[in-house]
C-alpha cells in the first residue's frame, strides 16, 4: 500500500531533474492521479522565465526517453503562441529567446526521428514568422547556407533543413500581413535557386539509382524523400513568392521541368518501369505535387498561366489523360482511389480553372497597371482561341456524358454493400466536386453549357438517342444525369412535359435488376427540372412517380431509391408553385406514423399537437370528413404513445369524441370507426376515477351494441371497460338499467364473440353489485334482469336444451340454443347463485312453478353441461355455485342430496382438472389460485384495473377442494352424523364414483396392491395431498344458514412456484410426465392396461439436478449401442462350403442363377452356407427382439400400452416374438417357397410386419373399447394421455356422469307450452315418473385423443418406410458399382434429401407442443435420432466401396463444410424470421433455437455411434469368423471386392471420424460463442428432463445399426 503524500505544484522548484520527472509522469505514467498532478505542475511552471529553455534542453538531450522528449517539444511549440510575443503576459525574456533561437536549427538538422524534426520545424516557423526580419534577420541566410552544405555532405541534415524551409514557407505564405508577404518574396529567388539545385540533383540521383538497380540503398530513400520535400517548397515559392511568375526565368525553367518530369514520372509508375513498386507511392506523390502546382498557378495567377511555357499543350495533355482514364476498366469512385483517378480529377479541375479564366476574370480592388490589364486580356483570348475550340468543346461534351457519367461496377458494389452509407456519400460528394471525378465532371459540363449554349443541341441529340427504349439502363442513366445538369440551360429548347409523360413514366416502371439505378436518377432529374419548368397539370404525374418510387413493396425500390426519392421530394415541395392542398391527408397520415413510432418521446410535442389539432378540426369543411378521420387517428396514436400522461388531454378529446359519436352529426357514419378506436384508447389509458364527462359518454355506446358489426364489438368492449373502471357509475340508477338492457340484446347475437362479451359484461355487473352492495346490490341487479326479460330468456333456452336431450329420433325437438350459449347462460346463473344462493332459489321460484320442479330439469342440464364447457374457469365457477346450494336448509337440502352422485362426479372432475399441471413442490394445488396481482412494465391503467378485479374473483381466490370439503362436512353434521349420511345418502352412490372422489383425499390414490379401490368413509378426516400434509380436510361451517357472499373462504398464500425451465422449451412442463408418475403397484393403470416402466427407485435419471447420474446414463448408452451391434454380427455362424464349389459358375441352392451381362451385387454373392436354425434362433431372433423393444419404448414415450390388459406385457411380447420366429419355418421347409429365405428383403419385410403388430393391436384395442366414439368418465388422478374431446354424443350403454345419476324428474308434456305464460311452467310429480328411455345422442366428430393416436401411427409407418427405402437405395447403389465421384455425390445427397424429407414430414406430424397433432417433444426427439442414424448408417456402409482417398476427401469436405457453415446460419434470428414469413415455422425464436441445438446434438450422437459401429464391424468381419458370411467386408482381393482395400477403408474412415469430431467441436464452439448455448449441456438436459429418452435411444440405435449389418449379410442355407 502506498502512503505517498501529494505535494502541490508550486511547492516544487523548477530544475532539470524535476522537469524531466514531471514530463515522465505526465507522459508515461499509468496512474491517472500522477498524470494529473504532473500536468498541473507543468502548467504551474509555464510563467517561469527558464521553463521553455529547459524544455528545449530536454528535447535536445537524446539520452532522454522518447516520450519525455516528444512531450517537451509539444509543450515548447504550444508555448510559442502564448509567450513569444513581447506583448504577452509572462513573455519570454530576450536572453532566453536568443538561446532558444540559437538551438532551433540544431533540433531539426541533427534529429533522426522525422516526427520530432517536423515538430521542431513548426516551432522554428512560428518564431520566424514573428521575429523575421527584425529580431532574427539572418534566419533565411543561415538556413540557405546549411542547406547548401547538407546537400553535399549529409542527407540527414538536408532532410531537417528542408523540413524547416517547408514549414517556414507555409507559415509565411498563409500570412495576410504585407510584411510577411514581402519578406517571402524577398528571399524567394535565392530559395528557388538553392532548392532547384537540390531538387534536380536528388531527382537525378534516385532516377539513376533505380535504373542501376540500387534502389534499396538508404541514400536512395533519402534522395527521393528530400526531392519530394524540395518540390513541395518550390511549389509554394513559385506561387506565393512572385507577383508575376512568368517574368522570372527560374520560374519558367521550373515550369518547363515540371511538364517534362510529369511525363517521365507518369510513365515510371506504369507497368514495366525500372522503378521498384515500393517507390511508386513516392513517385505518385511527386505527380500530385505537379498537378497542384499547375492548378494553383491557373487559379492564383490567371494572367501568367497562359504565358508560361507550353501551358496550353499542358492542359490538352491533361485532357488526354482524362480521356484515357475514361477508357480504362473500373476505377474506384472514391477520392482516396488509385493514382490514375486522382490525376484525372486534377485534370478536370484544371479544365474548370481554364474555363473560369476565359469567362470569369478575377475581380479585385487592387491597382493594376495597363500592362497587367493587357496581359489579362491576352490570357483570356489565348484560352478561348487556342484551348476552348469547338472541336475541344464537343470532345469534352461527348466524353463527359458517354464515359465519365457512366455508372461503374465499383459504384454498384458500394451501393449494395452499404446502401445508406453510399447514398449519404453520394449526396455529400455531389457537392464536394474537388474530391470525386463524377461530381467534378458534372460541374465542368454545367460550366460549358452556361458559357457555350450552342452545346445544348448536340447534348439533346445524344440524350434522345440514349433514352430510346432499346438502350441499356446504364447508358440511359448517364443521359438522364446530363439532362439534369443542363436543365437550366436547355429548358427553352426541350419539351420536358412531353418527355415526362412519354418516357419517364415508362422508365420508372421498368422491371429489371438494374432498374434501381434508373429510378434513383429519375428522382434526382425531377428535382432538377421541377423548379425550372413543369406544367401544372403534370404535377400530379410527378407526385405519382414519387409515390411509386417510395413504395417499399416494390422489389426494385431498395433503400437507396426510397431515401433518394424522399430527399429529392423536398425540392419538389420547396417549389414556389407547389400546391399543398392535395398533401393534407398524406401529411396527417405521416404525422400519425411519426407519433406512433416515437412512442413516449412524443410527450414533449404533445401540447403543441393538442393545440393545433382542434383548430384543424374546426377549420375543416362539411365535406372534408377524411381530415377529421386523420385527426382522430393522430389523437389515438398520441394517447397510446404518451400512455398515462395523455389523461391531461381528455378535456380537448372528449368534445371531439362527443361530436363524432353524436347520431345527429353529419360526420357520424364517416367517423364511427376512428372515434370508437380513439374512445377505446382513451379508456385504456385512463385511471379511476374517470372524468365525469367521459363517464357520461357510455350512453352513446349503448345503442350500438345491438348491431352485428366490428364497431358493435368494439363498443361492447368499451362498455366492459367502463364496468371495470367505473362500476359505481354503471350501477347507478341512471345507467344501470339502460346498460343491462343493451347488454341483454347481445345475448341474441349470432356473433359468438359479441355474445360472449355480453355475458362477461353482465357477470362483471353482478360481481360489481356484490362487491359494492353485498346481497342487496345483487338483488337489485337480479330484479332488473328479471324485468328486462333476461332471466326468462335464459330459462327458456336452457329448458329447450333439456327437452332436446330427452327426445330422440325423427321427432326429436330441436334446441333453441347451442352448447356454447348454454354454457354462457349457466355462467350467469352461477354468478347469481355464488353471490347469494337464497336469492337464486327465490328467483327460480318466482316463475310460477315450485323450485323443486324447476331444479329437477335445470340441475340435470347443468350437470350435463360440464362435459362441454371447455373452460376450466367456467367449470370452477359452476362448481362453486352449485356447492353453495349445500348451505341452504330444507327443502333445498334434500334436493341437493338427491343429486349426491352428480355432485361427487362434478367435484372429482373439477378438482382433478384444477390440480392437473401443478408443480412438483405443491402437487394437487388449485392452479387457478392467484397469490398476487402481478405488475408488468408496459401495463396500462386498464390492465392494472382488470387484473385487480380478476384477483378478487372467487375463481382466483377460493380453493375448490377446501370449499367443497367444508360444505360437505357441514352437511354430514346436519343430516345426523357420519352413519346417517352413509346409510341414507352415500349408499345410493355408485361405487366407482365414490372411489374416485375418495382418491382425492388419499396420498396413495386410494388403490390397493391389486389395483382395486379401497372403500374409505367419505367423511373421514384424512390428510390430503391436494392441500399439503398435515392439514385437515374437514373444515366445518359454523351454521347451516346461507352464508353471506363476503364469507367465501379465501385461499392462503401458497409457496413460490418451482423454477421454470428455460424459455426456449416451447412445450409445457408436465405434458410428458414420465418422471412424475406415482406408482402404486407393479405398474400404473393406464386406460385399463399396464405400462412396462421401472419403479421410481429403479431410475437413475430424472432427479433434475443436471449432473451425476444423468451423465452416467448418457455415457452408458453411448458405450452400449455401438459394441452391441458389433458383438451381434461377430457371433460365429456354423458355415459349410457351397455345393458345387469345384464347378465354376454353378449357383447354390435357392440362389437365382445370374444372367448374362448382369453384375454381381456390390455386397457380394454368398460364399458359404449357414445353418438355418442357428440363424433363426440366435441371429434373427435377437434382431426381431430389438425391433419389438424399440416399438415398445416408443409407445412408452407416447404413454400408451399396446398390449391387451387381460394378457399383460410379458405374455403379449412373448407371443409376438414366438410368432415372428416360427412363421419363417414353414416357408423354409416348403420347396416352393424356400427360395424366399435367401433374400434379405424377405426377412426385412417380415420384421416390418412384426414391428407393425403392436401398432395394429393398440388400434384394435381402441376400436374394440369404442374409444373413438364414447365420452370418457369423470377425470381421475390416474394417468391419461387422451386430452379433452369436444363432442356431443355417446353410444348406447356407455357409462357417463349423466347416466350414473339417479332420480331424475320427468318433464310434464305441457310444460313450457307456447300458450302458457311464465306462471304455467310446471312438472309432474316425481313419484309418478316413467322409466327413462335410453337414447342415442348425435356423434359429430372424433375425439382429439383418437385423432392423435392416428397421427402417431402414421409417424411410425413413415419411420418403418424409411428403412425399406434405405434398403432399396443400397441395393441400387451396390448393383451398379463401381462409381465415380459425381455418381457417389448424387447417391449420397439423394439419400440425404430423401431422409430429410421423411424426417421433416414426421417432425411435422409429431410436433413439439401440446395440440400439434401428436404434440410430443420426446417422440420428435427419438424420431429425429432414428432418421439421422438411418441416414448416417447407409452413408457409412458406402465407405467400404470408395475406391480412392479423393472420394473420402470430397465427401468429408462437403459434409464438414456444410455442418460448420450452415448450422450457425440456420440458427440465426434472420433465418428464423424468414421461415416465419414464408409460413414454414410458427415457433418463437427461443423454441426454434432449442430445436436446432437438439438436432445438432442428435447429429453428434448419430455420427459417433454409426462410425464406431462401422469401424468395429469392418475389423471384426474382415478378420473374424464371419468373413465369408459378410463378403461386403471381406476385402480379400477376390471377386467383386478386388478393387477395394481394407486399409484404405479403415484408415480413411478413421481420419474421416477425426475430421467429424473436429467439425463437431468447431460447431459447438461457434454456437457457444455466437448464441451463448452449449450443445452438449442442452442434450444432457433433455435426458434429465425425460429419463426414458435414454433407454429408448439405446433401443433405436441398436435397431438401426443392426439394420445396416443385416442388409449386407449374404444368406445361403444348408
Amino acid at each position: 500500500m502506498s502512503f505517498a503524500i501529494e505535494v502541490p505544484g508550486e511547492a516544487a522548484p523548477l530544475s532539470q531533474f524535476e522537469l524531466v520527472k514531471a514530463l515522465s509522469a505526465a507522459g508515461t505514467s499509468t496512474d491517472h492521479a500522477q498524470r494529473q498532478s504532473a500536468s498541473q505542475q507543468l502548467q504551474t511552471w509555464e510563467p517561469h522565465p527558464d521553463y521553455y529553455t529547459s524544455l528545449q534542453t530536454v528535447y535536445l538531450d537524446k539520452s532522454q526517453n522518447k516520450q519525455v522528449r516528444f512531450l517537451a517539444i509539444i509543450l515548447l511549440k504550444n508555448g510559442m503562441d502564448k509567450y513569444w510575443r513581447t506583448t504577452a503576459k509572462h513573455a519570454i525574456r530576450p536572453e532566453n529567446k536568443h538561446l532558444i533561437r540559437s538551438r532551433l536549427l540544431q533540433g531539426s538538422l541533427d534529429e533522426e526521428d522525422r516526427t520530432f524534426a517536423l515538430h521542431n520545424a513548426l516551432v522554428t516557423a512560428k518564431i520566424v514568422r514573428i521575429d523575421y526580419p527584425n529580431e532574427w534577420p539572418d534566419a533565411f541566410t543561415t538556413l540557405i547556407e546549411l542547406t547548401k552544405t547538407a546537400n553535399v555532405s549529409n542527407p540527414l541534415h538536408l532532410r531537417g533543413a528542408l523540413l524547416v524551409l517547408l514549414r517556414l514557407v507555409k507559415e509565411l505564405s498563409t500570412a495576410r500581413l504585407r510584411k510577411s508577404q514581402s519578406a517571402l518574396q524577398a528571399v524567394a529567388p535565392a530559395l528557388v535557386q538553392v532548392l532547384g539545385t537540390v531538387y534536380t540533383e536528388k531527382t537525378a540521383y534516385w532516377q539513376e539509382a533505380c535504373g542501376k538497380g540500387a534502389a534499396d540503398e538508404p541514400a536512395t530513400s533519402f534522395a527521393i524523400e528530400n526531392s519530394l520535400t524540395a518540390l513541395k517548397v518550390l511549389r509554394r515559392l513559385v506561387i506565393d513568392g512572385y507577383e508575376q511568375p512568368h517574368a522570372d526565368p527560374m520560374v519558367c525553367g521550373f515550369w518547363s521541368l515540371s511538364q517534362s518530369q510529369f511525363d517521365q514520372f507518369f510513365n515510371a509508375v506504369s507497368q514495366g518501369s525500372s522503378i521498384p513498386p515500393s517507390y511508386h507511392d513516392m513517385v505518385g506523390k511527386h505527380l500530385i505535387q505537379f498537378t497542384k502546382l499547375h492548378i494553383k498557378m491557373s487559379e492564383t495567377h490567371p494572367a501568367s498561366f497562359p504565358v508560361l511555357p507550353n501551358s496550353i499543350p499542358l492542359v490538352k495533355a491533361y485532357w488526354s489523360l482524362v480521356k484515357g482514364f475514361s477508357e480504362t476498366a473500373e476505377g474506384s469512385p472514391k477520392h482516396e482511389g488509385p493514382l490514375y483517378e486522382k490525376l484525372a480529377l486534377k485534370g478536370l479541375l484544371l479544365l474548370r480553372s481554364c474555363v473560369a479564366i476565359a469567362h470569369h476574370p478575377v475581380q479585385t480592388f487592387k491597382y493594376r497597371s495597363p500592362e497587367v490589364k493587357e496581359l489579362e486580356k491576352q490570357a483570356v483570348h489565348t484560352i478561348r482561341v487556342e484551348l476552348l475550340t469547338r472541336d475541344m468543346l464537343l470532345d469534352m461534351l461527348q466524353v463527359i456524358i458517354s464515359k465519365l457519367f457512366i455508372f461503374r461496377q465499383s459504384d454498384l458494389e458500394a451501393w449494395e454493400e452499404d446502401p445508406e452509407g453510399w447514398e449519404s456519400q453520394e449526396r455529400t460528394e455531389g457537392q464536394a466536386f474537388e474530391w470525386a471525378v463524377r461530381p467534378c465532371a458534372e460541374r465542368l459540363l454545367l460550366d460549358l453549357l452556361i458559357h457555350y449554349k450552342e452545346l445544348g443541341e448536340p447534348l439533346l441529340a445524344y440524350c434522345n438517342l440514349a433514352t430510346k427504349v432499346d438502350m441499356d439502363i446504364v447508358t440511359k442513366e448517364a443521359a438522364y444525369c446530363a439532362l439534369g445538369c443542363a436543365a437550366a440551360v436547355i429548358h427553352q429548347s426541350f419539351d420536358f412535359d412531353k418527355f415526362l409523360t412519354t418516357s419517364l413514366v415508362k422508365d420508372v416502371q421498368i422491371q429489371n435488376p438494374m432498374a434501381k439505378l434508373l429510378r434513383r436518377r429519375i428522382a434526382i432529374l425531377l428535382s432538377q427540372w421541377i423548379p425550372i419548368k413543369i406544367a401544372q397539370e403534370n404535377r400530379s404525374v410527378v407526385n405519382d412517380i414519387f409515390r411509386h418510387l417510395m413504395n417499399p413493396s416494390d422489389q426494385h425500390n431498395d433503400e437507396v431509391v426510397r431515401i433518394t426519392a424522399a430527399r429529392q421530394f423536398k425540392y419538389i415541395a420547396e417549389d414556389f408553385e407547389f400546391n399543398g392542398e392535395a398533401f393534407r391527408l398524406p401529411l396527417l397520415e405521416t404525422l400519425r406514423v411519426i407519433v406512433t413510432r416515437m412512442e413516449t418521446h412524443i410527450s414533449q410535442f404533445g401540447d403543441a399537437l393538442m393545440v393545433t389539432l382542434p383548430k384543424i378540426w374546426e377549420s375543416t369543411g362539411t365535406g372534408e370528413y377524411m381530415i377529421k378521420q386523420s385527426i382522430l387517428a393522430i389523437m389515438s396514436a398520441l394517447v397510446s404513445s404518451m400512455r398515462i400522461e395523455s389523461q391531461r388531454y381528455q378535456g380537448e378529446i372528449i368534445p371531439l369524441l362527443r361530436e363524432a359519436m353524436n347520431p345527429e352529426s353529419p360526420f357520424h357514419l364517416h367517423l364511427m370507426e376512428e372515434s370508437v378506436d380513439l374512445w377505446k384508447t382513451v379508456l385504456t389509458q385512463s385511471s379511476p376515477p374517470l372524468n365525469p364527462d367521459l363517464t357520461q359518454m357510455v350512453q352513446l355506446a349503448l345503442p350500438l351494441l345491438q348491431y352485428n358489426s366490428a364497431v358493435a364489438i368494439q363498443c361492447l368492449e368499451i362498455v366492459k371497460d367502463y364496468i371495470h373502471l367505473a362500476p359505481q357509475d354503471i350501477l347507478s340508477d341512471v345507467l344501470r338499467r339502460p346498460t343491462l338492457a343493451a347488454l341483454a340484446e347481445t345475448l341474441h347475437s349470432e356473433s359468438r364473440e359479441q355474445s360472449q362479451l355480453g355475458v362477461k359484461s353482465i357477470e362483471l355487473v353482478i360481481r360489481g353489485a356484490e362487491e359494492l352492495g353485498s346481497a342487496q346490490g345483487v338483488s337489485v341487479v337480479v330484479q332488473d334482469l328479471h324485468e328486462i326479460g333476461v332471466l326468462q330468456t335464459i330459462l327458456e333456452g336452457l329448458h329447450s336444451a333439456w327437452e332436446s336431450s330427452q327426445t330422440t329420433g325423427p321427432k326429436r325437438k330441436p334446441s333453441k340454443i347451442n352448447s356454447i350459449k348454454e354454457t354462457d347462460y349457466f355462467a350467469l346463473l352461477a354468478r347469481i347463485a355464488l353471490a347469494d344462493p337464497t336469492l337464486f332459489v327465490t328467483m327460480l321460484s318466482g316463475f310460477g312453478s315450485p323450485f323443486d320442479q324447476v331444479w329437477s330439469w335445470l340441475g340435470t342440464q347443468w350437470f350435463a353441461n360440464f362435459d362441454c364447457m371447455g373452460n376450466i374457469e367456467r367449470e370452477k365457477i359452476s362448481c362453486l355455485a352449485l356447492t353453495r346450494l349445500w348451505e341452504l336448509p330444507s327443502p333445498m337440502q334434500e334436493l341437493v342430496l338427491n343429486r349426491l352422485q352428480d355432485y361427487l362426479s362434478m367435484w372429482t372432475s373439477v378438482v382433478t382438472e384444477l390440480a392437473d399441471g401443478s408443480s412438483e413442490e405443491a402437487p394437487g394445488q388449485d392452479t387457478l389460485i392467484w397469490t398476487e396481482v402481478g405488475a408488468y412494465e408496459w401495463d396500462t391503467p386498464l390492465d392494472v384495473q382488470e387484473r385487480e378485479v380478476a384477483f378478487k374473483d372467487p375463481v382466483h381466490r377460493v380453493a375448490t377442494y377446501d370449499f367443497v370439503r367444508a360444505r360437505l362436512a357441514d352437511m354430514v353434521q346436519r343430516v345426523g352424523g357420519e352413519q346417517a349420511f352413509e346409510a341414507n345418502w352415500a349408499v345410493n352412490v355408485d361405487r366407482e364414483v365414490l372411489a374416485g372422489f375418495q382418491r382425492l383425499s388419499q396420498p396413495g390414490g386410494g388403490i390397493d396392491g391389486h389395483g382395486q379401490a379401497r372403500v374409505v368413509p367419505l367423511w373421514a378426516p384424512l390428510r390430503s395431498p391436494v392441500l399439503g400434509q398435515g392439514r385437515l380436510l374437514l373444515l366445518p361451517v359454523q351454521t347451516a344458514q346461507p352464508q353471506p357472499a363476503n364469507l367465501l373462504p379465501v385461499v392462503p398464500s401458497t409457496p413460490a412456484p418451482a423454477p421454470a425451465l428455460p424459455s426456449f422449451f416451447s412445450f409445457q412442463q408436465g405434458s410428458e410426465r414420465a418422471q412424475n408418475v406415482k406408482y402404486h403397484s407393479e405398474a400404473s393403470p393406464l386406460l385399463g392396461r399396464y405400462r412396462a416402466v421401472p419403479r421410481p427407485s429403479d431410475r437413475t435419471v430424472g432427479t433434475g439436478r443436471g449432473g451425476g447420474e444423468g451423465q452416467h446414463r448418457v455415457s452408458d448408452g453411448a458405450a452400449f449401442r455401438g459394441p452391441g451391434a458389433v458383438t451381434w454380427c461377430a457371433i460365429p455362424f456354423p458355415q459349410y462350403p457351397l455345393p458345387g464349389d469345384d464347378d465354376d459358375g454353378v449357383p447354390g441352392l435357392g440362389e437365382p442363377e445370374p444372367t448374362r451381362g448382369r453384375k454381381v451385387p456390390g455386397h457380394g454373392a454368398a460364399r458359404v452356407q449357414v445353418n438355418f436354425w442357428f440363424f433363426l434362433a440366435v441371429y434373427y431372433s435377437f434382431y426381431n427382439l430389438t425391433a419389438l423393444m424399440w416399438i415398445t419404448k416408443v409407445f412408452n414415450l407416447y404413454s400408451l400400452n399396446w398390449w391387451p390388459q387381460s394378457l399383460g406385457f410379458p405374455v403379449t411380447f412373448s407371443v409376438i416374438a414366438i410368432v415372428s420366429i416360427a412363421a419363417p419355418i414353414p416357408i423354409y421347409l416348403t420347396p416352393e417357397t424356400n427360395f424366399l429365405t435367401v433374400h434379405n428383403t424377405a426377412w426385412i419385410s417380415w420384421t416390418f410386419v412384426t414391428m407393425a403388430m403392436p401398432v395394429a393391436i393398440a388400434f384394435l384395442i381402441l376400436m374394440t373399447n369404442e374409444r373413438h366414439l364414447k365420452l370418457r368418465h369423470s377425470l381421475s388422478e390416474t394417468q391419461r394421455i387422451f386430452t379433452t374431446s369436444w363432442w356431443t354424443g355417446e353410444p348406447d350403454g356407455s357409462i357417463s356422469r349423466r347416466d350414473g345419476r339417479r332420480q331424475r324428474a320427468a318433464l310434464d308434456p305441457i310444460a313450457f307450452d307456447s300458450a302458457l305464460g311464465t306462471s304455467g311452467v310446471g312438472f309432474v310429480d316425481p313419484r309418478h315418473q316413467r322409466p327413462a328411455i335410453p337414447v342415442r345422442l348425435r356423434r359429430r366428430w372424433l375425439p382429439a385423443s383418437f385423432v392423435r393416436f392416428v397421427w402417431f401411427c402414421l409417424a411410425l409407418s413413415i419411420g418403418l418406410l424409411a428403412y425399406v427405402i434405405g434398403e432399396a437405395y443400397a441395393e441400387i447403389y451396390l448393383r451398379t458399382l463401381p462409381h465415380n465421384n459425381f455418381e457417389t455425390i448424387i447417391y449420397v445427397y439423394g439419400w440425404i434429401s430423401t431422409v430429410h424429407l421423411l424426417d421433416g414430414l414426421t417432425g411435422w406430424i409429431l410436433g413439439g407442443n401440446e395440440g400439434e397433432r401428436v404434440g410430443s417433444y420426446p417422440l420428435s426427439w427419438i424420431f429425429k435420432l432414428y432418421f439421422m442414424l438411418t441416414y448416417q448408417t447407409y452413408v457409412r456402409a458406402l465407405y467400404a466401396r470408395l475406391r480412392s482417398p479423393s472420394q473420402f476427401i470430397l465427401l468429408q469436405v462437403l459434409s464438414s463444410t456444410s455442418l460448420i457453415i450452415v448450422t450457425p446460419i440456420l440458427m440465426s434470428a434472420p433465418f428464423h424470421w424468414f421461415l416465419s414469413v414464408i409460413g414454414v415455422n410458427s415457433q418463437s425464436y427461443g423454441a426454434y433455437q432449442k430445436i436446432c441445438i437438439r438436432n445438432v446434438f442428435i447429429r453428434f450422437m448419430a455420427e459417433n455411434a454409426s462410425m464406431l459401429t462401422f469401424l468395429g464391424s469392418v475389423a471384426v468381419l474382415h478378420f473374424g469368423a464371419n468373413k465369408e458370411v459378410y463378403p461386403y467386408f471381406a476385402f480379400d482381393g477376390s471377386g467383386e471386392t478386388g478393387d477395394y482395400d481394407f486399409y484404405l477403408t479403415f484408415w480413411a474412415s478413421s481420419i474421416t471420424w477425426g475430421c467429424e469430431l473436429a467439425a463437431s467441436f468447431i460447431v459447438d464452439g461457434l454456437i457457444r460463442w455466437i448464441y451463448k448455448v452449449s450443445v452438449v449441456t442442452e442434450g444432457k438436459l433433455d435426458f434429465i428432463v425425460w429419463p426414458e429418452l435414454m433407454p429408448t435411444c439405446v433401443a433405436v440405435m441398436l435397431h438401426v445399426l443392426q439394420n445396416m449389418l443385416f442388409s449386407i449379410i449374404r444368406l445361403q442355407f444348408r
